[in-house]
């Protein structure tokens, strides 16, 4: 039976899940080979580059959580500032609520419209698995990315999450598993 891959490291690598961090993760005996999971929280170039130039120990360190200075040193140079220098995740950028005292992390940010005239901010509501809209507008008509063994069809994001969708078990195969040990 295979080890899922820990939210920590799907966090991390979604913070940068190209084939050079993906390729980094695996070099460093983190993950085996397989289907890796991109959760997409924080998929910024900055980001990518702060991890995939990361030493071994410092990834496994942050993926455990028992050394989190890569991801404060990555925080550092990659987090979005509000105007009186405090830093804010990337998720709390145009999501409707003021979270730097002066309101910048919501400025210029284009709201999404839903079929019915709904707005929601942020503009990651198309297909991302989750209705948002109250008429469903948002996950309506969306590509399917994974298709189970018996053809049945369904967003990636079902595939390799340590929860069997399909009725044959084909979207939890082939899925990376964690190697390394936390301490």
């Amino acid at each position: 039976m295979l080890r899922h891959v820990p939210l920590a490291l799907l966090v991390l690598a979604s913070l940068g899940c190209d084939a050079t961090t993906e390729d980094r993760l695996r070099a460093c005996g983190i993950v085996s080979e397989g289907y890796l999971p991109r959760l997409n929280f924080y998929d910024d170039a900055c980001y990518r580059a702060c991890f995939a130039g990361a030493e071994c120990d410092a990834l496994l360190g942050a993926i455990c959580r028992t050394d989190v200075s890569l991801l404060v040193e990555c925080d550092q140079q990659c987090a979005p500032r509000c105007d009186d220098g405090s830093l804010i995740g990337l998720e709390r950028v145009c999501n409707g609520f003021e979270d730097c005292e002066g309101g910048e992390d919501e400025e210029g940010c284009a709201p999404y419209v839903c079929d019915d005239g709904q707005e929601l901010m942020g503009s990651d509501h198309r297909c991302n698995g989750w209705s948002g809209c109250r008429d469903g507008s948002d996950e309506e008509g969306c590509a399917p990315d994974f298709v189970c063994g018996d053809g049945t069809e369904y967003q990636v994001h079902h595939r390799c999450n340590g929860w069997t969708i399909c009725e044959d078990g084909s979207d939890e195969e082939g899925c990376a598993s964690f190697l390394a040990t936390c301490e």
